[in-house]
């Protein structure tokens, strides 16, 4: 079961940030990614990965606490 739903839409939308930046540029240029590719990415990671990478965002400041 997906956690997304329980993430709030800053984390989510920082999290996209971090996977469109780190993960999608070893992928080809030439395809498009949505939002849905990313929240796909990210669901996989699971939920302690994903606490972890917020914890990274804020400390790199990509968000502020």
């Amino acid at each position: 079961m997906s956690f997304l739903h329980t993430l709030s839409p800053e984390d989510l939308s920082v999290l996209r940030t971090v996977v469109r930046h780190v993960h999608f540029q070893y992928y080809p240029d030439d395809l498009k990614y949505s939002e849905r590719e990313a929240d796909k990415l990210i669901d996989s990671f699971g939920e302690e990965t994903i606490q972890k990478l917020l914890k990274q965002a804020v400390d790199s400041k990509v968000m502020e606490s």
